[in-house]
């Protein structure tokens, strides 16, 4: 979430206090420069049709054979 950034917090990764810095669509630590914050979350792409079960495509997820 973008509105936290600007607040210091503790890096999950090196555990120093740090302001986030947004690259690309997601936050990263200064100091280690690990991202912090995904862009996505985990979050899943709903297809235009708006029906979550037809044709979503799932983060990690693995294809039925």
């Amino acid at each position: 979430m973008r509105s936290s950034a600007s607040a210091v917090q503790i890096c999950p990764w090196c555990q120093y206090p740090t302001q986030p810095i947004w690259v690309h669509g997601h936050a990263q630590c200064q100091h280690c420069r690990i991202n912090i914050d995904p862009c996505c979350g985990g979050d899943e792409i709903i297809p235009s049709g708006g029906d979550p079960d037809e044709g979503a495509i799932l983060i990690g997820a693995v294809a039925d054979t």
